[in-house]
Formats: C-alpha cells, structure tokens, sequence
C-alpha cells in the first residue's frame, strides 16, 4: 500500500454525510471522528442517558454535566437513568436539580427520571429539589419519576400549573413536606390528566391520599407493605388505622387498584368507569369486621362497571363479611 492509499483511508467522509442524521443514536460517537460534526451534537433536543454505560460513575456525572452545560437547543425529552451505589449518593440531591436548572428555557415535552440506590431506606431521606420551572412548564406533556427518593413540590408561593400534562406516573416518590397534600397540589395543577400511575412500597401511617381529578381516564395506584420497612422492625405497634385513600374521578373509565395499607378506601366516579381490578387487603385489618364490610360495600358501588376483576385476596375478604348482599 502506498502512501497514497493511506491518505484515502485517511479522508474524513464522515462530514459529508446530510445533518439529518444527527438524530440518530451514535451522533456523539461520529461527532469524535469528524470535526464539522464536533458541536452539532449540542441541538439535539432528546437525551437518553443511562449511568450504566459509564463504568466510572464520576466520568458519568462529569458527562451529563458538561452536555447540559454546553448544549445550544432546548430539552424536548429529557430521560435520566442513575444507579449509585456508594454509601453516600449525590447524584439526586445535588447534579439532577442542577442539570435541570441549567435550562433556562425549559421546553420539555417528555421528562423521566428513574433512580436506584443500594440502601433504599437511605434513598427515601434524599431530597431531590426539582426546580420550579419543571411544575410550571406549560409544554410538558409526559412525567414520569421513579425512585425511591424524596420530591419537593413547589412551596406554596409557586403554584403548579402544567396545562398539557396528560401522563404522570409517581413510583416509589415519597414528598418532603404535607404529604398527601403534596399530591393534591400536584394534581390540581394538571386540568387534562389522562392517565396516573401511583406506587408506593412501605408504611405511612396517619396519611390520607385523594386523587381528584375532573380529567382522568386511566388510574393506576399500588400500595404495598414493605417487610423490610424500618417502622416494621423498630415500631411494630404502628399500624395504618389512619391511612385512608380517597378517589373523585368523574371521568375514570379504567381502575387498577392494589391497596394493601389503607383502612378505608372510597370511590367516586361517574358512569364512564367501564373496567376495574381490584386487589385489596389491608393486613393491619383483615380481622375487622367493619373493614370486610367496607370492602364489601365498596365493591356494591361498582355494580355498574361492564369487566370487574377482583383478586383472590379479596375475594376471601367477601366470603368471611357479614353482608348479607353483594
């Protein structure tokens, strides 16, 4: 081979190629071997960003940071996969509010934020302050954060406006402050929710959750006990006698319901609901005559829905109450 060749193997036609495919997923790994395609990667508008591709989790943090910093576009997808395991995570509380502040002009359409810790129990006394502007976008359309870690909705000086949100999906996020009223807050905000996905997995007890919306179509809610909960090994006497779970949904047509904490639950919903699942039994309270004969009589409510599924569980729950009817 002469030196001629070389100099073909050389050439860069990397630069030649149309700016179209800067959308694609290997537009950073092009952007090293071609030099007019150095800064181009800083407007593109969606990021997908999992720490599990970096093996040095600092060089992670230092990459978010320097591509949030130095990118040209505004977000319209923001999706933020973190696993740390040190004994001290950082990365909620300090770079994932920084690395959203840094958009001065928020536009997001999409935002995920997905978190996995080793201590989980630590995890959930990790504030994340999301900054303000996140509950007051008024493109977002998609929300979706999964923890477990702490979120502080806006104070009471800003309120929560998210007038195109129509998916919001809340797994293992525990609120800082107000607890149930947190929630409220939030969905007050959001006047054309269509679709709600609420988890939690551990013990709160003296907590009322009411998920009102005018808008809603799709509601899933799963509360779990967490056996490995610290209230269970330090305070085994606290129970859930006051968590209670309120649902005012006129427009609901589909319910998913897994209820294992509260010691009442109420539904009311119009004439739209069309399909319902329902796993309910509140450990603390299977003993309870009153709280059988609740269930029972919430199920009563239901007689109008076309497809009712009802878990085993909660089945036994039906055939032990003192109803006569159902």
């Amino acid at each position: 081979m002469d030196l001629a060749d070389d100099e073909e193997i050389a050439t860069d036609r990397i630069s030649d190629l149309p700016d179209e495919i800067i959308s694609q997923k290997l537009l950073l790994s092009k952007s090293l071997l071609s030099k007019s395609w150095r800064l181009q990667w800083t407007g593109v508008a969606s990021f997908h960003i999992e720490s599990q591709w970096w093996l040095d989790f600092v060089d992670f943090v230092a990459f978010v940071d320097r591509l949030m910093l130095f990118k040209r576009s505004t977000i319209n997808e923001f999706r933020l996969k973190w696993e740390d395991t040190r004994p001290t995570p950082t990365i909620g509380i300090i770079w994932v509010p920084r690395w959203l502040a840094l958009s001065p002009n928020l536009v997001v359409v999409d935002v995920g934020l997905f978190s996995q810790y080793e201590n989980s129990y630590l995890a959930r006394t990790m504030s994340i302050d999301l900054p303000d502007q996140l509950f007051t976008c008024k493109t977002l359309e998609i929300l979706k954060l999964r923890g477990p870690f702490l979120v502080k909705v806006p104070s009471q000086e800003v309120e929560v406006c998210l007038p195109k949100l129509s998916v919001l999906e809340l797994n293992s996020v525990h609120f800082k402050s107000r607890g149930g009223k947190s929630l409220r807050m939030l969905l007050r905000g959001c006047p054309v929710l269509k679709s709600f996905r609420f988890e939690r997995k551990h013990r709160f007890p003296s907590i009322h959750w009411w998920i009102s919306s005018a808008s809603l179509k799709h509601l899933e809610i799963y509360l779990y006990n967490d056996e490995d909960d610290i209230m269970r090994i330090f305070a085994p006497h606290v129970n859930n006698h006051h968590c209670k779970l309120l649902i005012d949904t006129p427009a609901l047509e589909k319910l998913i319901l897994t209820d294992q904490l509260s010691a009442k639950i109420s539904i009311s919903g119009g004439s739209n609901l069309n399909e319902a699942e329902l796993d309910i039994r509140c450990v603390d309270h299977l003993r309870d005559t009153d709280y059988r004969n609740s269930i029972v009589r919430l199920i009563q409510g239901l007689s109008h829905v076309k497809i009712l599924r009802l878990s085993d569980k909660t089945k036994q729950i039906l055939s032990s109450s003192t109803c006569q009817q159902l």
